[in-house]
């Protein structure tokens, strides 16, 4: 099992490898479809197994009979820049932990081997833990809840881990962007209405702007998949492939109306096929099935919760596509660029 920052470094390797006869090298990272991703843990085949992960095989995912680890030392750390308001994916040495959890991998029924590719002395000074993810994520949605339960500040609060100021300050300054928060820090009625949805306080205004708009059908659609990992497979082999299968649902003029669209062929499959019909339709569409599903899932609650707390009715009639793109610059004013 090795251990690599991203998958760019995966598909390097895999092909630096891939003339080596004794070698049977298994990729592994999360833009894979689910039937490559299931061949790491498929017994048989000739040649030494060669797994390549991202760190999802730290934790997430156990890979059966690895009797070896090799570790780079370097992960993809999901941080939340406040100038720019993009959550990034730096490469960063990992922590010790880390380290200490990526050579537990080895050796779980038999005697194991881990070989670190960097300096002992620099493991020495790493940090002990990686970073907490309230010290380097987007706070809106904590400082939203907190102010809906009336908690008091987010400064005095006693945190295990207290947040950075400057990301308070940005998740306020959010808040107040999309009317959730007055300047004195109360919540505004439409904040209290926010704070009755989980989901991203973005989102949630999604949501309620589409109310407002008669576009609540199509909103829930979009807040659903705007939570999920694209369920678009597009594999660098696959790529024109792909692209090819989906052009029927590109629309020129805005991504948006291309998931829309995808989505409402996807319920029609859904609701009239067979199970044999979902997995072709998935399959020559390079759809990842269980990211379509868990799509229909969490709009399916997206809109019971709409209907139960908000006491709203999805429209019958499709939203122009006017509406649908206020509904968007209200709920994602921070993110448009020139």
């Amino acid at each position: 099992l090795v251990f690599l920052p991203g998958e760019r470094d995966i598909r390097e390797l895999a092909t630096a490898l891939r003339d080596n006869d004794r070698l049977r090298v298994l990729p592994m990272y999360a833009r894979l479809s689910q039937a490559e991703q299931n061949r790491v843990f498929q017994s048989g085949g000739s040649g030494m197994r060669v797994v390549l992960a991202t760190n999802v095989a730290e934790t997430s995912v156990t890979v059966p009979g690895v009797r070896a680890v090799i570790d780079l030392g370097m992960a993809r750390i999901s941080r939340f820049h406040t100038k720019t308001r993009v959550l990034r994916l730096p490469v960063e040495p990992i922590s010790q932990a880390s380290a200490h959890q990526r050579s537990g991998r080895c050796g779980r029924v038999g005697p194991g081997l881990c070989l670190r590719l960097y300096d002992e002395q620099e493991f020495s000074h790493r940090r002990a833990f990686t970073e907490p993810e309230i010290r380097r994520t987007n706070l809106a949605s904590v400082l939203l809840r907190m102010r809906a339960m009336r908690l008091g500040s987010v400064k005095d609060f006693p945190f295990l881990d207290a947040p950075k100021l400057s990301a308070v300050r940005e998740a306020e300054l959010s808040l107040r962007e999309i009317g959730a928060l007055r300047q004195d820090g109360k919540l505004t009625a439409l904040g209290r209405r926010l704070s009755r949805l989980p989901v991203d306080p973005r989102l949630g205004r999604l949501i309620l702007e589409g109310i407002q708009r008669d576009a609540l059908r199509e909103m829930l659609t979009l807040a659903a998949v705007l939570s999920l990992p694209d369920p678009r497979e597009r594999s660098v082999e696959k790529r024109d492939e792909a692209d090819a299968a989906r052009r029927k649902w590109r629309r020129s003029s805005s991504d948006f109306l291309s998931l829309l669209a995808l989505y409402e062929d996807w319920k029609q499959v859904k609701e009239e096929g067979t199970r044999g019909d979902v997995r072709r339709f998935c399959k020559e569409h390079h759809l990842h099935p269980l990211r379509m599903q868990e799509w229909t899932d969490l709009r399916r609650q997206l809109e019971q919760m709409a209907t139960q707390a908000l006491k709203a009715t999805p429209n019958t009639t499709p939203a122009t596509s006017e509406s649908i793109h206020r509904c968007l610059l209200t709920a994602f004013l921070g993110n448009i660029g020139r």
